[in-house]
């Protein structure tokens, strides 16, 4: 079959890559990719800040909110980017990293004059670098838990992946502009290098940002460069004749610094925002963005309302990338899987950042300031990390907050007695009144597995007329919130502490928690123990235990000794005297807590597979190590008549029993006798049974295993470095004597 083609089409096709091309390379704002982002205005008003407008032009005096937000510090620069990355970003900024909001300031020029240009800028900004640049190199962390924690600790709210970062800030080529060691400089202190609070400080170990930067760009290298005097001159002239310390203020250059028109005198046709090449900064921008900057600068006299103020810093500070206030920002849907938390009984609260709504009424402004200039936070339920912006960055944010969120003082009855208010709001926050403790942490301690917001921070975070009308209706402020309401209707529930009346009880809650990790905590953080007591029979009880997880069984005999098995990898894991074990975190809340052995010489042997196929003695022991061995499957137990448990197991087809009792020897101490009994002789397993450092024959059947165990096997055994393995071969029972 023949198609006849027309020619017709190709100058639509030729326009639509040109308008993709041109979309892609347009300069993205991080802050404008957030819901609620569509005002065309306070895009624009972004805009004129975010790309640093207002640092030529200057911003009307009664405009101080469209100050520039300054571009990174370039000072040292060439000890941190390489000057190649330099060379190749300042003479074409938009195809080296589409998306950048940094200008083409050389696009004007032939391709020849813009990379001798910027080769001379690259050499000035590299001068200076000091002598042993190489010294100290950072060695290679993990790129999995670099992932994870690019994922979970914020990078990604305004980054994204590959795979969902449209509209959101672009990180360039990293490896060809950082070495491993200078990218971990900047993770760890980024308000240092880009001091405008674009990039907030996500309060990162050492290690933390060694395993992201290795994510990033993997181990990288170092760059060898040479400055040469004469480039490096003509560099800082070109520097100060193209205006780039309008923008990088930390730079200057002997050149005159350059005259630009006032921002109300720019001709909204003309330069920028012309798209035609020229003697002025190319920002690649798209007709939208010169459509909204144009009407940011016909508002100019325009008095803004302080919601108008608070949404334009929290678009420019991205704080919408993570927070929702009203109806602008929040996650998107393509994001909000990356945000996780550490306990998933408290929800979507559990894990995404709280809103902004009402903030300024919300929290007191001395941890409102910690909070946003320095990254403190009370939540730690969440792994997604407040970053802090830096003071400077945010203080007129905070009065914003203050100044809009402010709500009228609830009128209701205190408490006179400071005493009596500490009394029965300790009964109130207790396990016999309104049960906080159920849910939240005192002193960071609980006897609970759901962990939410401390209750002895709640009077240094909170201000005390929000506390009174949150606490008279939480779904108000937070609909999904599991927080339940003790006041429905403004009435007690609790009508037998102090006579019902709401306001004294949420009040006496108030003067009660005021006392902060200096008062005596409510009834219900510390629980009475439960311990297990061993009587006639066996005592079993299959729950999470230490080192061994959910699939833990421990049985503790009528002899007073005691051992825990892991039903996951088919392996005894731990054997011990005296007292059984301490079951409170089995039986109480969800009953997801892991017991406690409470009894003494607790000898624990090693994880991973505990019988194994090898080619001869010489092979290495299997290192699986996961929860559910895959070659093994559990069968159960059965019980004897003092309730005994008999393990049944099959590993790679071959049926195998063990069985554990409890005997004494000849001066009265008890220890274990194990039979293990396999339903075929002709396999040749072999049993790993013990592991130590110490391992040391003393006759023909007894091994001291460090300086308490002494295990007495049915044959010879097989000491390898720190290995007690025995060959079960020959036979189908095989008996092992525990003494310790």
């Amino acid at each position: 079959m023949r198609f006849r083609y027309s020619l017709d089409f190709i100058p639509t096709v030729v326009a639509l890559l040109a308008v993709v091309s041109f979309a892609r390379s347009q300069p993205i704002v991080g802050g404008l990719a957030g819901k609620g982002s569509d005002n065309e205005l306070l895009r624009g008003r972004v805009l004129l800040t975010e790309l640093n407008c207002t640092a030529c032009h200057g911003a009307p005096t009664q405009q101080a909110h469209l100050r520039a937000k300054g571009a990174p510090v370039l000072k040292g620069a060439g000890d941190r980017v390489a000057a190649d990355f330099l060379r190749r970003f300042i003479a074409d900024p938009h195809g080296v990293k589409p998306g950048t909001t940094m200008p083409a300031v050389l696009g004007h020029l032939s391709k020849a004059e813009r990379n001798r240009k910027a080769l001379a800028i690259s050499h000035y900004l590299s001068s200076g670098v000091e002598s042993g640049k190489s010294a100290g190199l950072t060695s290679p962390g993990s790129v999995a838990k670099g992932r994870e924690l690019y994922s979970t600790v914020g990078c990604v709210a305004c980054h994204g992946f590959k795979t969902d970062s449209m509209g959101l800030i672009p990180l360039g080529p990293l490896a060809k502009k950082y070495s491993l060691n200078s990218l971990v400089k900047v993770l760890k202190d980024p308000l240092r290098h880009r001091p405008s609070g674009r990039m907030p400080d996500s309060n990162l170990s050492h290690f933390e940002a060694v395993d992201i930067a290795t994510y990033l760009i993997g181990v990288g290298s170092e760059e060898e460069f040479t400055v040469k005097p004469s480039l490096a001159s003509e560099g800082e002239r070109l520097f100060g004749q193209l205006g780039c310390a309008q923008c990088h203020s930390d730079e200057s250059s002997s050149e005159p610094a350059r005259a630009y028109p006032a921002l109300r005198t720019v001709r909204p046709a003309r330069g920028c925002l012309s798209g035609e090449p020229g003697d002025w900064p190319d920002f690649r921008l798209s007709a939208d963005q010169v459509k909204e900057l144009r009407k940011a600068l016909a508002a100019l006299d325009a008095q803004l309302t302080v919601d108008d103020q608070i949404n334009l810093r929290i678009s420019q500070l991205n704080c919408v990338a993570c927070h929702v206030r009203g109806e602008l920002g929040g996650p998107s849907k393509n994001l909000a899987a990356h945000f996780k938390g550490v306990d998933p009984n408290l929800g979507d609260q559990g894990r995404i950042p709280p809103p902004l709504t009402g903030v300024g009424a919300k929290l007191q402004p001395e941890w409102l300031g910690k909070v946003v200039a320095m990254g403190e936070s009370a939540r730690s339920y969440l792994k997604t990390r407040m970053p802090g912006f830096g003071a400077t960055n945010v203080v007129d944010l905070i009065r914003l907050f203050g100044e809009k969120d402010s709500s009228e003082a609830l009128d209701f009855d205190r408490v006179r007695d400071p005493k009596i208010a500490k009394e029965q709001g300790r009964v109130l926050a207790g396990n016999r009144g309104l049960n906080c403790v159920a849910c939240h942490t005192f002193r960071l301690e609980s006897a609970a597995p759901i962990r939410a917001l401390d209750l002895t921070t709640m009077t240094d975070r909170l201000q005390e007329n929000w506390f009174h009308r949150y606490m008279r209706n939480p779904q108000h402020y937070q609909p999904l919130t599991i927080m339940p309401n003790f006041w429905p209707g403004g009435k007690a529930t609790l009508a037998k502490v102090l006579d019902g009346n709401t306001g004294q009880q949420i009040d006496a809650l108030w003067q009660y928690l005021s006392y902060g990790r200096n008062v005596r905590a409510p009834s219900g953080v510390v629980l009475e123990p439960l311990p297990l007591v061993v009587g006639h029979e066996a005592v079993m009880l299959r729950r999470n235990f230490p080192g061994i997880g959910k699939r833990g069984i421990s049985v503790g005999y009528p002899q007073g000794i005691n051992l825990s098995f892991d039903a996951g990898q088919m392996r005894l894991a731990s054997i011990w005297r005296g007292d059984f074990i301490e079951a409170s975190p089995a039986w109480r809340g969800q009953g997801s807590g892991a017991v406690r052995i409470l009894g003494s010489d607790t000898i624990q042997f090693p994880t991973g597979p505990a019988f194994g196929l090898l080619q001869d003695s010489r092979s290495p022991w299997p290192t699986n190590q996961q929860r559910q061995l895959p070659d093994f499957q559990f069968k159960g137990y059965s019980l004897d008549e003092q309730q005994r448990p008999t393990f049944a197991y099959v590993f790679k087809g071959v049926g195998i029993t063990d069985r554990f009792s409890d005997r004494k020897d000849a001066k009265g101490r008890p220890y274990f006798e194990r039979i293990v009994t396999l339903d075929r002789s002709d396999v040749g397993l072999y049993f790993r049974v013990a592991q130590d450092r110490s391992l040391r024959q003393l006759d023909d059947s007894t091994v001291q295993v460090g300086r308490k165990l002494r295990i007495r096997l049915p044959g010879e055994s097989l000491i390898r470095g720190t290995e007690l393995l025995f060959e079960m071969r020959g036979q189908n029972v095989f008996k092992f004597e525990y003494h310790w």
